[in-house]
């Protein structure tokens, strides 16, 4: 991981030196004040001896503080120097401090702009139809949910104690349920008497998108499929076809976007060790249209390889988006540069395995030269990411990407255990 961060770590290096030199050339200062101060009252009252001597420690100290001065005055050069070295940007392009250049082009941009309008799914409570709705066609899949973590929490998770402390520190007012602030992440919530209320634990419309808009195109069986698929995504359907729409949706809450949660709060910068594979292939998998509404069908080793590595990309994403809203040094930062550092060492790994990724070699010349202290940078080049995790998953449908295999976590390994459906 040497390569992404060495212009962090001599930009640290050097602002490290100009705090050295501040705190000389401040305490030489006063010294050589007080010294001269001694010298003069010295002087006046015909004390030659003493006179001598704060003489010579004024010298001494001014020497020494012109010094400092002087020092200080390089490594400020050196901090400002480093830190300009990669020019900003926002989704426009950027040159990392004279490494690979990020070149967006106008289909780029266009792509952006759809995805960003997707980032993240946002699920008004006034558009929810609840789960039941669902119930109605899928009621194997909902069945499934409701023995997972993602239901049980509606019951359990505002009578932990560590929910409350959290809310407290937070200054929050009453129960996680009844607060926006955590319902984004931990519940759905449904309109009733004019206000949003929480009315289960993560449920479909939470990782689908609220339904209303969509549902009646999404269950017209005799139209297209694929026809349904695109109008009702066109209307807020995130739907299981498409890899990156699903895997980003699980970062936006399972990496938390949020510093004061984590250094005030005291919540977790993000769900530990988190891997779209192992986290979703487990008990909920949601393979039920795949085993025609009667089993909850395994992945194919091909979607796998897809999730896998799609998951990986937007580990490193996510590590950066978080690094980029850093405003210190603390729990959060050192979260999101060590989710940064395993992340960028997974891709080198996968791409090596693989024989070499197209999309992930582009992320891997662009990161060597990233400089971590320009939050503008850091953003853009998340973008970047973003953009070649959603070209991938077009041009990568899995079947040549057989290196990875050996990465895949095992059955075994998965997150809670499987459902078995009678």
């Amino acid at each position: 991981m040497t390569a992404i961060y060495a212009d962090n770590a001599e930009l640290s290096k050097w602002q490290g030196m100009v705090k050295k030199y501040e705190g000389l050339a401040k305490k030489y200062s006063s010294n050589f004040k007080k010294a001269k101060s001694l010298y003069s009252k010295a002087k006046k009252s015909g004390n030659a001896a003493k006179a001598k001597k704060y003489r010579g420690l004024a010298v001494k100290y001014q020497k020494s503080m012109k010094v400092a001065q002087a020092r200080l005055k390089a490594a400020q050069a050196k901090v400002q120097a480093l830190s300009s070295s990669a020019s900003s940007g926002d989704t426009g392009n950027a040159n990392n401090g004279g490494g690979a250049k990020i070149t967006l082009t106008a289909e780029d941009r266009a792509m952006l702009k759809v995805i960003d309008s997707q980032k993240p799914l946002k699920v008004d409570p006034a558009k929810v139809l609840t789960f039941n709705k669902c119930n109605d066609c899928h009621k194997q899949a909902v069945q499934v949910w409701k023995k997972t973590p993602h239901h049980n929490t509606f019951k359990q998770l505002h009578k932990r104690p560590r929910a409350k402390e959290i809310v407290k520190k937070m200054g929050l007012k009453g129960s996680i349920k009844r607060n926006g602030f955590c319902a984004t992440c931990h519940y759905t919530q449904q309109m009733s008497r004019g206000k949003p209320k929480a009315i289960s634990g993560v449920s479909c419309e939470s990782c689908h998108g609220a339904s209303r808009d969509w549902v009646n195109i999404h269950n017209n069986k005799a139209a297209d499929r694929m026809q349904r698929l695109k109008e009702a995504s066109a209307k807020g359907m995130n739907n299981t076809t498409d890899v990156y729409n699903i895997a980003q949706n699980c970062y936006q809450c399972h990496s938390v976007g949020n510093e004061k949660l984590v250094n005030v709060g005291g919540h977790k910068a993000g769900s530990d060790n988190f891997e779209v594979v192992r986290w979703s292939q487990g008990m909920v998998r949601h393979n039920f249209v795949r085993g025609n509404n009667s089993t909850n069908a395994k992945s194919s080793i091909e979607r796998l390889r897809v999730m896998f590595i799609t998951g990986a990309m937007l580990d490193l994403e996510y590590g950066l988006r978080g690094v980029a809203l850093a405003t210190k040094k603390g729990r959060y930062y050192d979260a999101k540069m060590k989710r940064t550092n395993v992340a960028f060492k997974r891709l080198k790994a996968i791409n090596s395995k693989s024989g070499g990724i197209p999309e992930i070699q582009t992320l891997l010349t662009l990161f060597k030269k990233l400089n971590f202290n320009n939050k503008k940078n850091l953003t853009t080049a998340a973008n970047f990411i973003t953009l070649q995790a959603r070209k991938f998953t077009q041009n990568h449908d899995g079947s040549k990407l057989s290196g990875v295999d050996a990465a895949l976590p095992k059955e075994s390994d998965y997150k809670w255990k499987p459902t078995r459906t009678k």
